[in-house]
């Protein structure tokens, strides 16, 4: 895999451009797909050599359009309905998987590594077989909201918050087909109640008012016991599972591109967003669609300016829906 990846970034005689990708979450792997259909021969790094993780996504109807666009079938996702529009349940790693294997149908290459430096449109890959030197002529970095690239390049972010959230879900049955959210008043955390035909999804994150704490399951049940909610007792004996004490700093870029190094920032890498609010992946997809036009021009004069710029509104738009939740704005 190692040799076909450098033949694959090497060959001099190929005309396509070569898009390096760093990360493998859905902006990188979106990124990646909308990349390979513009022409460009693409690679993906990833850390993680399989996907597991468990937190549940809710998908716009313009994100679904997307997938129905790019050809991504997700066997496990949910089709619902919420106020008339559609919307799709999954879980994450169910989505990247589905994202993954569209990217292996369409011969993009990806391999499991980190990028620990970029200097002069290289990337230098650590892998398990050794280092790597790999020439890009652009590298999107989506290596998520701690992006060692973007430190590496000294590119500041604007700073909202912390807090801690969690996810309980337990087994129940409702109306088939349409989702039901109810938003609870509870003094240290904020609750948000997601009722889908096979379960019921609660959303805990602090308030930054409250005394902090731990959000595991016990909190839970005793958050829910408080407010006098019948599933209390089934998160005790019935969860299907539960996501603990997940940090959450929301936070912004400064600016989205570097154009000396070739490089842009997308998905967590560029904005966060409140893990309790669950519009992340929705964003992460926007951004891909902000960079869908560069994928193709970025050789232009002023592609990157007008990515930067394009980019701007889509993350602040994302962190604006989170800063209501916390009380700290620093840089």
């Amino acid at each position: 895999m190692l040799k076909c990846l450098f033949v694959f970034f090497s060959c001099a005689m190929m005309a396509a451009p070569k898009i390096l990708v760093i990360g493998g979450g859905p902006a990188g792997l979106g990124a990646a797909i909308e990349a390979r259909l513009s022409g460009a021969d693409v690679a993906v790094v990833e850390k993680r050599d399989v996907y597991t993780r468990q937190n549940t996504l809710f998908l716009y109807t313009s994100t679904l359009e997307l997938l129905e666009r790019w050809g991504v079938h997700v066997p496990l996702m949910q089709e619902l309905y919420f106020q008339g529009e559609r919307r799709g349940y999954v879980l994450i790693k169910d989505l990247e998987n589905a994202l993954s294997q569209k990217l292996a149908d369409l011969g993009v290459v990806q391999m499991r590594g980190e990028c620990h430096r970029v200097q002069g449109q290289q990337a230098w890959i650590q892998t398990s077989e050794g280092e790597l030197r790999i020439p890009y002529d652009l590298l999107v970095a989506a290596d998520g909201a701690h992006s060692h690239l973007r430190e590496q390049l000294g590119i500041p972010s604007i700073h909202y918050g912390e807090a801690l959230a969690g996810v309980v879900m337990i087994p129940a049955v409702h109306k088939e087909g349409l989702i039901s959210v109810q938003i609870l008043n509870h003094p240290q955390v904020y609750i948000k109640k997601v009722m889908i035909p096979s379960a019921t999804v609660f959303f805990f994150q602090t308030r930054p008012d409250a005394a902090g704490g731990p959000i595991g399951l016990h909190e839970c049940v005793q958050f829910a016991e408080d407010m006098g909610l019948e599933e209390a007792e089934l998160m005790k004996s019935h969860c299907l599972f539960c996501l603990d004490n997940v940090p959450i700093d929301v936070q912004k870029m400064e600016r989205f591109a570097d154009p000396m190094q070739n490089m842009i920032f997308l998905g967590d890498a560029a904005a966060t967003s409140s893990f309790y609010l669950g519009t992340g992946a929705n964003y992460a997809f926007k951004m891909t669609q902000v960079a869908k036009t560069l994928f193709q021009h970025f050789s232009q004069e002023g592609a990157f300016a007008q990515f930067d710029e394009e980019m701007r509104p889509v993350c602040e738009e994302l962190v604006q829906l989170s800063v209501p939740l916390f009380c700290n704005h620093r840089k």
